[in-house]
């Protein structure tokens, strides 16, 4: 029997674009695909707002929120409060810490469901104030990874009833019709764009120019590959953060390898530049909640490589594919597996792409998101019940 659709409200307070907000939005949008309404609220003229409204979605009109701070809870909590109340809402998921507990006290009395979106990387704080936002200001808590519901369930006590798995998921619809992302086009445009011969081994790392994301451990991880007779370059795509490009720069110098090394920069076709590689890399630090690169990277049959960070020992799931992080010697030793045995690394990327089919599309996110804000609607229902 199918299930009744829902009216479902996202807030995501966020002054800048990042993974949580990409999931806030991608979750937002297959639940209106599966036919509930749904509203995305966050901070006036934000980041988050701004790709809502880009990609059709409804915005919570007289929630474009003010940074929240103690001197205007009272006023954020009553918009909040009209909002739940006007428009009927069933369910509002929170995203972010900032507004958890202003939704929390807004929805007191009212049919809402509350669900936590937990999908940033650091683990809560385990004081009271935290323990009764997620024990019991919110009916249902949704973790990206299973790390963290563990983590959660243990040091909050949480029930574990009252968690739920709920990993991201990508369009693989749409990188999979996409002619310019198939491999053999990929390369091509990838080797003619940078001069480069079309069966040179490509390595790739896609995401911002940041400490936690491993750049430097990566370089001194090629300078090793350079040293035992690998042929290849390492293509750096990403907006240069906090860390400098210049620094990078000099750090390849100093390794010898600054000839094998391609800084991009920002690129409008991430996607190709992944798709052209054949090996992906993600040499991230901490961090890794979600890990959009990885499954880009699988699901364009690329064998990745990765730290033991985060989600993803749950996303790859294969050991031979998985290092110790801010280790450079491991991680070389792994990507030289790979280019060293192409049958091999063609195999494991066949097997990652089935993986991100199994688990981590955006259809197979639409339906644990549906029975997730189900689950939550009736534990309101029985709660508000008196049990």
């Amino acid at each position: 029997m199918s299930l009744p659709p829902l009216r479902i409200l996202h807030l995501a307070v966020l002054p800048f674009g990042s993974a949580t907000a990409w999931h806030a939005i991608t979750l937002a949008k297959v639940l209106a695909r599966c036919g509930h309404i749904c509203w995305v609220a966050g901070l006036a003229a934000s980041p988050v707002l701004r790709q809502a409204a880009d990609e059709g979605l409804r915005l919570a009109q007289g929630l474009s929120l003010s940074p929240l701070r103690p001197w205007n809870w009272s006023r954020a909590i009553g918009a909040l409060r009209a909002f739940l109340i006007t428009e009927r809402v069933d369910v509002a998921c929170v995203y972010t810490g900032s507004g958890h507990a202003e939704l929390a006290l807004a929805r007191r009395g009212l049919p809402t469901a509350l669900v936590r979106v937990r999908s940033d990387p650091r683990f809560p704080r385990t004081d009271w104030p935290h323990r009764w936002l997620y024990r019991t200001g919110s009916d249902l808590v949704a973790f990206s990874g299973e790390y963290m519901r563990q983590w959660c369930v243990t040091h909050l006590q949480l029930d574990p009833s009252a968690t739920a798995h709920l990993p991201p998921g990508i369009d693989l619809a749409a990188i999979e019709g996409a002619a310019a992302l198939r491999r053999d086009a990929a390369r091509r445009a990838i080797a003619s764009r940078y001069g480069l011969p079309a069966d040179l081994p490509l390595l790739a790392i896609i995401g911002r120019l940041s400490p936690v994301k491993g750049h430097a451990v990566l370089l001194r991880a090629a300078a090793r590959l350079a040293e035992g007779g690998c042929a290849f370059r390492l293509l750096v795509v990403g907006d240069e953060m906090e860390v400098p490009v210049a620094s990078l720069r000099a750090l390849a110098r100093s390794l010898r390898i600054e000839d094998r090394i391609l800084f991009t920069g920002f690129v409008d076709d991430a996607l190709q530049h992944a798709a052209a590689a054949d090996v992906g890399i993600i040499a991230s630090l901490g961090s890794e909640a979600l890990s959009r690169s990885a499954l880009e990277f699988m699901a364009l049959a690329v064998p990745t490589v990765a730290t033991r960070v985060g989600i993803l020992p749950e996303i790859v799931a294969c050991e031979e594919l998985l290092v110790e992080p801010g280790e450079p010697e491991p991680l070389a030793a792994a990507i030289a597996r790979l280019l060293r045995d192409p049958h091999r690394a063609r195999r494991l990327g066949t097997e990652g792409r089935t993986r991100v089919h199994a688990e981590y599309t955006s259809e197979r996110l639409g339906e644990r998101a549906a029975e997730i804000a189900h689950r939550a609607v009736a534990r309101r229902r029985s709660a508000t019940r008196g049990g």
